[in-house]
């Protein structure tokens, strides 16, 4: 996303994702850590500690989304409009959670999107249909946090879907809720690590 350089083998799915923080984590000599993912990160962290349960030592989900069901036609619809005009279609698919943000964090989100190929989007986008986050979820027993964006959520939230995920909520924030209110989010990421072995 953004200015980052594109994967070499253009998988932008959870799972290729998956090996590629297991790269980091390998080339940083990780043996145990806290992972974090913020929305479609969301099913890359938990695809991530259902593969690798031994390395998590927690998981945390920012603003996640749970699955998303959408039919073939449908996504074939939208996809084709990210393709024609993807700074327009994302700036109105994210207006309305990006409402309650500023104008700094909406203008860094859209400038983000603007650098970003669409064919990133498109790919991670698309594999969403195709993931069962209740599997991953299901897959890794250690400890697990949502923090929502409480103004925002929705019936694709993740802690909507699974109500048995433990949540903390966040008023006055849109999606990029650590954007927003950085010192709220990172005091709840304090506290959860404070419950950590």
């Amino acid at each position: 996303m953004g200015l980052s350089d594109p994967a070499r083998n253009g998988d932008y799915t959870p799972l290729g994702i998956v090996d590629d923080v297991e790269a980091v984590a390998q080339a940083l000599k990780l043996n145990r850590f806290v992972i974090v993912g913020h929305s479609f990160g969301g099913a890359v962290v938990a695809a991530y500690a259902a593969k690798h349960p031994e390395r998590v030592a927690g998981v945390v989900f920012a603003d996640a989304a749970g699955n998303v069901k959408i039919d073939d036609a449908a996504a074939s619809s939208f996809l084709a409009a990210l393709r024609a005009d993807k700074d327009k279609v994302a700036a109105q698919w994210f207006a309305p959670i990006l409402k309650p943000s500023s104008d700094a964090v909406r203008n860094a989100v859209l400038e983000s999107v603007h650098n970003t190929p669409v064919d990133v989007f498109v790919g991670a986008l698309d594999s969403l249909r195709h993931i069962d986050m209740g599997e991953w979820l299901a897959a890794y027993h250690g400890p697990k946090l949502a923090i929502a964006a409480a103004d925002i959520e929705s019936k694709v939230s993740l802690h909507v879907q699974f109500p048995d995920l433990p949540v903390k909520k966040m008023s006055g924030v849109g999606h990029w809720l650590m954007m927003d209110n950085p010192a709220e989010f990172n005091r709840l990421l304090d506290v959860f690590l404070s419950t950590l072995q």
